[in-house]
């Protein structure tokens, strides 16, 4: 068993009751790996490691009738009693309700000080700050005192040259604007921040606040959302932290390493970027993939402004951006990059790759070397569920990063040079 999954099923030990995500079954799971729902196999084989008492399996296929999925829940029946496990499981229904007679010496005491009610303030919100640009003075103290969560800083100016300057200086991490043409003329201070170069003012959320919402104005000025007046503090204060956990991208783009113009000069050298494929790299990738049974395996080199991917096994574009990269890291760290779980490395949780396709979870790029030392790229494995390898198996992937290294400062292209 998976470490994830014995955790899991210590999560659950001992249930009277589990509602459990059941989507799929094993079969049609083959062709949503990754998408984030269980196959009904997996979650009674989990309950009954588990010692769960009864098993209900919900967020049902929307294409699946009651008589198919009637079908799927009998045949694990089947496999419950020929397995003489205990536990009883049921496809859940609207409306439907389960009683628990659970007798007092049974219920397990609930410790204090386990659980509180309130909730720590987020790391996404802690340290930030929030810019209020409105010359209402009355909705300017609302947004301040709603604007009041541990850690979080606020400024408040009354117009709009000095909103346009605190937003270049102190970069803060949401921006309060009212739509207000005789006091602040938020639309047009959101379209001049949006203008600069800077990224961090294309991106912050910037939300205006008004008596109705302009939509395709607001659209057309960059507007991030719209907080209607009236409205409660405690409203307020919810959807600040809400825009302000959101402005908090768990996604760092590698920087630049320090001999880049060397590195990309041996990179131009080698005279193999936007080649064809060739059998030598592709059938490291191929043994790679097979030796960590992992979908995806790529031999790829970090060129200016993008990766390029001379080998590509189980992907089928050939480059992105470099801003997207993990192989971006290595190259920088000169040294193998492990990542078990995306989700949880605040690198990588927030990118484009992980939270859309390929739906990277587990990534783990070894260096490749030009013969002056300069790290040109990497052999690198991805897989769409957190994994962890022994260190014997790492070992195996640095050694085919070396065959790929070995190949690369033998090119034809390098000869012919």
């Amino acid at each position: 068993m998976h470490e994830l999954d014995r955790r899991h099923s210590e999560f659950l030990a001992g249930a009277d009751l589990v509602i459990h995500d059941a989507q799929y079954t094993d079969k049609e799971y083959a062709n949503h790996r990754g998408w984030g729902h269980s196959p009904m196999e997996y979650v009674s084989e989990i309950g009954q490691l588990a010692g769960v008492k009864r098993m209900a399996f919900s967020h049902h296929d929307p294409g699946r009738t009651d008589d198919a999925l009637d079908q799927i829940v009998d045949s694990i029946r089947s496999d419950l009693k020929r397995k003489e496990s205990p536990m009883h499981v049921f496809a859940a229904a609207d409306g439907q309700v389960i009683e628990l007679d659970v007798s007092s010496t049974s219920t397990p005491k609930i410790r204090r000080g386990k659980f509180s009610a309130t909730p720590a303030t987020a790391p996404a919100v802690k340290d930030s700050s929030v810019l209020i640009g409105v010359s209402d003075a009355r909705l300017a103290l609302v947004l301040m005192e709603a604007a009041r969560v541990e850690g979080v800083r606020t400024t408040h100016v009354l117009d709009e040259a000095s909103t346009v300057r605190m937003a270049k200086s102190a970069r803060p991490g949401l921006i309060l604007l009212e739509d207000q043409p005789a006091g602040i003329d938020g639309l047009s201070v959101c379209r001049s921040l949006r203008s600069e170069q800077d990224l961090h003012l294309k991106q912050v959320p910037i939300v205006m606040v008004a008596g109705r919402e302009r939509t395709s104005e607001g659209m057309a000025a960059g507007v991030t959302q719209w907080l209607i007046t009236p409205f409660s503090v405690q409203y307020a204060r919810a959807q600040i932290q809400a825009w302000l956990w959101r402005s908090a991208c768990r996604w760092v783009r590698a920087a630049l390493p320090a001999e880049e113009e060397k590195r990309l000069a041996a990179l131009r050298e080698l005279s193999i970027l936007d080649t064809k494929p060739e059998e030598r790299f592709d059938r490291i990738t191929r043994v790679a993939a097979a030796v960590g049974n992992v979908p995806i395996a790529l031999v790829s080199l970090v060129d200016q402004d993008r990766q390029w991917f001379k080998s590509c096994h189980g992907l089928s574009v050939t480059e992105t951006s470099r801003e997207l990269s993990f192989c971006g890291h290595v190259v920088l760290n000169r040294a193998p990059v492990i990542v078990p779980d995306t989700l949880l490395d605040d690198r990588f949780a927030d990118n484009p790759l992980v939270t859309g396709e390929p739906r990277v979870r587990f990534y783990a790029g070894f260096p490749i070397f030009y013969t002056d030392g300069s790290c040109l790229g990497t052999l690198c494995l991805i897989d769409t569920r957190p994994r962890q390898f022994p260190a014997a198996t790492l070992q195996r992937f640095e050694d085919l990063a070396g065959l790929v290294q070995q190949e690369l400062n033998s090119s034809p292209q390098k000869t012919a040079a």
